[in-house]
């Protein structure tokens, strides 16, 4: 299960729980810095995605990930997009985005450590939301 803390109007922390614990973590961000990544206005941008080191390899990560099927439509309206950058040498992450739906495309950025993959979710209608 994933839910929204209180932020910045462009960033929205969610808290991934597992029974109403807190298990991980991750920031959608909205406004110019998607720009960057994709050319969809409706697509918001993942960042910060961490998983507690005490509940990792118990399928949170990507529990909390294929949600965001159900969560974001139902909190914003209108997206139809999530991007991400992931490092390319953090295969382990790029494996978890992939199974979780996210496809490579062929964007890569520049960034701190390294050159980053830009990886893309389309999300997908659910009816009775």
């Amino acid at each position: 299960m994933v839910g929204e803390a209180q932020g910045d109007a462009n960033k929205h922390p969610i808290v991934i729980t597992a029974d109403s614990v807190p298990v991980g973590f991750f920031v959608l961000v909205s406004g110019e810095r998607v720009k960057e990544y994709t050319v969809n206005p409706n697509a918001l941008l993942l960042i910060a995605f961490s998983i507690d080191y005490r509940r990792q390899r118990k399928g949170y990560a990507k529990q909390g990930l294929e949600s965001l099927h159900r969560f974001v439509p139902a909190h914003f309206p209108g997206i139809d997009e999530i991007v991400l950058s992931v490092n390319l040498r953090n295969v382990a992450a790029q494996t978890l985005y992939a199974k979780a739906g996210f496809e490579d495309r062929g964007g890569r950025k520049t960034g701190p450590i390294g050159e980053q993959k830009i990886m893309h979710l389309r999300l997908r209608k659910y009816c009775g939301l």
